[in-house]
């Protein structure tokens, strides 16, 4: 009813409210669907929005969709380049950007660098996204043939998403290090 009465903020506190409970259900068209129609400049500025927008879409293997969103934002890869620091959006979105690459074009190298700047400039009460930069390390580790760095990435990816988030990640990442 906030979305049809064109309340945004309200419609943004009651999505944040049940966001990680549908995650864990299979209820994830409805928490895509609620942030595709919130206005994106608002969808920007929540970082806790866009962040399980994504999760919610690679569930689904979205990968296009992922590809353009994070474009959409600004998160451009150029692993050439440097940068002498993230801003706080792009250290949160390299972790998903980097998991896009790894399903994508299976470059393990650039998955390994992009979460390796995200480690570098993520600040520790981002769990979740630590967690997520970590399991893809191990991902990546492990499709590279390192199964010691990947069951180490691994272990200590899966401990820091089930702190924040049970039901996100952490399952798929078990598998992995199984």
């Amino acid at each position: 009813y906030a979305l049809t009465g064109n309340n945004f903020d309200q419609a943004l506190a009651l999505i944040e409210k049940v966001g990680y409970r549908i995650h864990d259900s299979r209820r994830r068209t409805s928490f895509i669907r609620w942030t595709e129609q919130l206005p994106f400049t608002l969808v920007q500025r929540n970082r806790f929005l866009w962040v399980h927008y994504i999760i919610a879409e690679f569930y689904y293997s979205n990968f296009t969709k992922v590809s353009l969103f994070l474009e959409k934002l600004g998160i451009i890869p150029i692993p050439e380049v440097e940068p002498p620091s993230l801003t706080s959006e792009q250290a949160c979105a390299y972790p998903l950007l980097a998991a896009l690459i790894l399903h994508t074009t299976l470059d393990a190298t650039q998955v390994l660098e992009l979460n390796r700047k995200a480690l570098a400039e993520l600040p520790a009460e981002e769990r979740l996204i630590k967690g997520i930069a970590l399991g893809h390390s191990g991902s990546a580790s492990l499709a590279m043939g390192d199964i010691e760095a990947a069951q180490a990435y691994l272990a200590e990816g899966i401990e820091l998403i089930i702190a924040e988030d049970p039901w996100s990640v952490a399952l798929v990442f078990n598998g992995y290090l199984g």
